[in-house]
């Protein structure tokens, strides 16, 4: 057996044509995979690398054994001695903190940290002799105070108008409840301290749930120990605060023990389970330590470890199943690459058989083979895959969180887990795509082995069964998302065991939707040129008038051998079906996210106001301003939406009021915002006394169109709180889902209540304006101005703007990542079309040297036979490009149908062919051509004499 592994490997660097014919679509199959599972090595890496190094300390451990009067430094020095004999520990520090004073200037003007909360939010912090660690860990631009003086944040500083060598004075208040008076007897300690260092500090996040806050940090603050923006002072000195306070109190002051280890032996991103379960170990081996003073320690690298880990094999799969698509495009390169290599093979194969090999180790050899090739074609596709995560590296960081994708983009990691599975897919792969080839060519007899031409060469082994099996599935996928957006609402009456089937039926058939584009591709293909010959040869008529008298060459050797046609249309078909697939269907949810965004706001801007309010109540709204909307700068038309609470069919109810005209002028309805047989014109509430409804309201109410609807409301025609009680009979004469920008139940033109003066609603209503922008103005500024307007009329309000809602859709971090792997994988299916067809192609040239050679010296041009080769090339693209854009566009339209079926917006998803979907039917082409131009325009080269050499004559 050693002797046939030698024998797989010689052949495998003896014919390294052969070779590449082989691992050529593995290799870029693979090569997608290792660039995304790189990239979110990378970007993981980074981000790890970007949060460590924003925690200042590894292990925090805190002990409550003492009180402020009991400040004992022998024993803290004794517990860091124990905590350094820890295995792994290489620097272990303290700090003492006490908390609750309050921080005030010679002024009386106190320090207040946290502007929601009014109690004295001061700290002490007591620093070791020797403290040089910890204010390299922290971070800590500035020194260690001297003696009998303390350092504050510059942020502290700021706020009291402190600066080095002025006093500090920190007051601390003590309450006794006094059972006898029922009183509080209050103890003030203050003390004036100088301050002889101003502290900054550089980003950092001590507890890893506070990543919220690092955004948030204001400019100066320290973070030290656990305590935020602390008064530090040297241990030495604590009798300064000791005394004091020991005459009034015994105040609880916890110790805390700061522990560092090596992270780059105990953080490992490749294995975060082990590291997570390390890191837990050393946590208990250093409670053990600190046992003495009952010490409680953490870790908030666990913490980073166990996000980054929660979800990282998650994507790992998610993108390796995404890559699926390339993968079977790879497959299928590799199986034609292999059966091409094969071929060749057969002589060598009969040379053995001939001196004993039996089929087994024929057999086990190819495995042999196909193994090592799987392995070759995995470390080139790891190369390969390095150059692609390159690409991809921005989108996966984007997946954590932005403030890593710099630090991403300068990061490189493959862990060990990433080399080994995409090896492993390669040999997986390669033993799939040649186990058939191996196991036909293992059987084949020695006499029909040795042979250069045999029976079995020529005679296409195709059983149909398979195709028609495969296009039963998709009719059967098709009808499952019909059934499921139609038939669902149907079945959920009836009773549980139906509707269990029905369900789990139809979601499975629903699931295969994205693998419809391989399906027909592969199966029709097939079934066209292996099954029969008279239909793919009518291709040839596209070339008809190109080719000219070479027209009937063309259309006989096409048909005459359909395995290579079958192989170049599959190999085309597939890559535009994905191409078109991917780009119909991204396109389509960017179409649809901005239909979402234009619908939830309603025009280029929407102003939503409201009524200020004082103690005395609402102030009074200027509505001389509030039509002078058309005057603010930028902005071309506008309308108000007056929305009002009323009480109609015993329930409250939204009501909006607004001119109808100038909604319908500023705003384009379509007719499916419509429901039912009502009227499908917005502008048929300017007929006085009507009503539009919306459907929710519409059911729960049992009301039809011509219905009667009596609304009332309260109004305060008198400005006061003292309001009264109005009413109109409103006829319904039409039923909508919602109207762009507004959710009410009713929806009624201004003029059929313009019996309320404007000034009656008073301050509870909302006033909504619908702002179209000029051409050429910015947005952002015109929404700047219409604040200020608001402001003016004496409305508090907020402002919506659909670029900008378009921007944040767009810049969503899943959405941003998905788009942008996919359309990578579809640049990579390009490629391997284009290396596909060219390899296919070329080795058909070079099996036909001989035929080539025989027409050459009967007196036929080089031109004339390339366009012999060029005209059957184009005929098979042809074929591949109807049934690919056919099995894309099919797939892309049921995405859309049974994304509708799962869509809770009223907005339906449409199909979009943008001009991304030129580009991929446009770049398939042109990739095709020019693997055909490459692969032929040698064999229109060849000379007379070399042509006779050829032939043998």
């Amino acid at each position: 057996m050693l002797s046939f592994a030698r024998f797989a490997l010689d052949s495998i660097v003896r014919n390294r044509r052969r070779t590449l014919y082989a691992i050529l679509g593995v290799t870029l199959a693979v090569s997608l995979i290792a660039g995304s599972l790189i990239a979110i090595d990378s970007a993981s890496f980074g981000l790890l690398r970007e949060r460590l190094d924003g925690l200042p300390v590894d292990f925090y451990g805190q002990s409550y054994a003492g009180d402020l009067s009991s400040i004992d430094v022998e024993r803290y020095e004794e517990v860091t001695d124990r905590l350094l004999t820890v295995d792994g520990v290489q620097e272990v520090s303290y700090v003492v903190s006490c908390s609750g004073w309050a921080l005030l200037n010679s002024d009386g003007v106190m320090y207040q940290g946290d502007p929601y909360y009014w109690y004295p939010s001061g700290s002490f912090v007591f620093l070791p002799s020797d403290s040089s660690v910890i204010l390299d860990r922290y971070k800590i631009e500035g020194e260690a105070p001297s003696p009998g003086t303390v350092a504050i944040p510059s942020s502290v500083a700021t706020a009291l108008d402190l600066s080095v060598g002025a006093p500090l004075i920190c007051s601390y208040q003590v309450s006794v409840y006094d059972e006898v008076n029922f009183t509080y007897v209050y103890s003030y300690v203050n003390i004036s301290l100088e301050v002889s260092q101003i502290w900054t500090q550089e980003g950092v996040t001590e507890d890893y749930w506070q990543w919220w806050y690092s955004e948030a940090q204001g400019v100066g603050d320290v973070q030290l120990g656990g305590v935020y923006n602390p008064v530090v002072m040297p241990m030495e000195s604590a009798s300064m605060v000791v005394d004091p306070v020991s005459e009034v109190t015994l105040l609880s002051c916890p110790e805390t023990y700061l522990v560092w280890v090596d992270r780059g032996e105990y953080a490992n991103i490749v294995n975060i389970a082990l590291s997570i379960d390390r890191l837990e170990t050393l946590n208990g081996r250093l409670e053990r330590a600190a046992s003495e003073v009952s010490a409680r320690f953490s870790c908030p690298v666990v913490q980073v470890l166990f996000d980054l880990g929660s979800d990282l094999s998650q994507k790992k799969l998610a993108f390796i199943g995404l890559s699926l698509p390339v993968v079977v495009l790879g497959v299928y390169l590799s199986v034609v690459g292999v059966e091409m290599g094969m071929t060749e093979r057969r002589r060598e194969i009969g040379v053995l058989k001939s001196r004993g090999a039996g089929n087994g180790q024929i057999f086990a050899s190819l495995v042999m083979e196909s193994m090592l090739l799987g392995a070759v074609a995995g470390f080139l596709g790891l190369a390969t895959g390095f150059l692609i995560s390159r690409f991809l590296l921005v989108p996966m960081s984007t997946l954590y969180e932005s403030e890593a994708v710099s630090t991403a983009t300068t990061s490189f990691f493959i862990s060990h887990m990433t080399i080994a599975v995409v090896v492993l897919f390669g040999i997986l792969l390669m033993l799939l795509s040649s186990y058939k080839p191996m196991r036909r060519a293992s059987r084949m007899a020695v006499a029909e082995a040795l042979h250069q031409y045999t029976p079995k060469t020529v005679k296409v082994e195709y059983r149909s069964r398979y195709d028609i099996a495969a296009l039963v599935f998709v009719g059967y996928s098709i009808a499952c998302v019909f059934w499921l957006r139609q038939a669902a609402p149907y079945w959920s009456g009836g009773s549980f065991v139906a509707y269990l089937l029905f369900s789990v039926t139809v979601i499975a058939g629903s699931s295969f939707v994205p693998a419809i584009p391989f399906l027909l591709s592969v199966s029709i293909i097939r079934l066209v040129t292996r099954g029969s010959r008279r239909l793919y040869t009518r291709f040839s008529w596209i070339v008809s008038r190109w080719t000219k008298e070479l027209h009937y060459i063309v259309e006989k050797n096409i048909a005459r051998n359909p395995k290579r046609a079958s192989n170049i249309g599959i190999i085309v078909s597939l890559a535009v079906a994905f191409g078109l697939f991917v780009s119909i269907t991204m396109e389509s949810e960017l179409a649809h996210a901005e239909k979402v965004v234009l619908y939830e706001v309603g025009a280029d801007i929407r102003y939503n106001g409201y009524c200020r309010y004082n103690e005395t109540g609402f102030y009074d709204v200027d509505y001389s301003v509030l039509g002078t909307m058309d005057s603010v700068d930028g902005v071309d038309k506008s309308v108000m939406v007056r929305e009002q609470s009323v009480n109609a069919e015993h329930s409250y109810a939204s009501m909006a009021i607004f001119d109808t005209e100038a909604f319908a002028d500023l705003i384009e309805i379509g007719s499916g915002w419509y429901v039912g047989d009502g009227s499908h014109d917005i502008t048929d509430l300017g007929e006085n006394g009507t009503v539009f409804i919306n459907e929710d309201f519409a059911d729960a109410n049992y009301l039809v169109v011509g219905d009667t609807i009596e609304a009332s409301m309260d109004v305060y025609p008198d400005h006061d709180s003292v309001g009264i009680t109005v009413s109109a009979e409103l006829r319904v004469v039409g039923v909508l889902k919602q109207l762009p920008g507004m959710s009410n139940n009713l929806y009624v033109d201004s003029d059929t209540l313009s019996f309320i003066e404007p000034d009656w609603y008073g301050g509870y209503n909302i006033i909504r304006f619908f702002v179209m922008v000029e051409e050429g103005a910015d947005p952002s500024e015109v929404a700047d101005g219409v604040l200020a307007w608001g402001s003016s009329a004496g409305l508090e309000g907020w402002v919506e703007v659909t670029e900008e809602r378009l921007e944040e859709a767009m810049a969503a971090p899943e959405f941003r990542t998905l788009r942008d792997f996919l359309y990578m994988e579809y640049a990579l299916s390009i490629v391997m079309l284009t290396c596909g067809v060219g390899l296919v192609l070329f080795v058909t040239v070079w099996d036909r040297r001989n035929e080539l050679a025989c027409i050459l010296a009967r007196g036929s041009s080089p031109e004339q036979m390339r366009r012999i080769l060029m005209g059957e090339s184009i005929s098979l693209m042809t074929l591949g490009m109807v049934v690919g854009s056919s099995a894309g566009l099919l797939s892309a339209y049921l995405y859309g149908v049974l994304m509708d079926g799962f869509n809770s917006s009223e907005i339906p998803h449409d199909l979009v062919f943008s001009w991304i979907s030129w580009v991929v039917v446009l770049s398939a082409i042109a990739s095709f051509m020019l693997a055909s131009f490459l692969a032929t325009y040698n064999a229109g080269r060849i000379k007379l004499a070399e042509a006779l050499r050829i032939r043998g004559g």
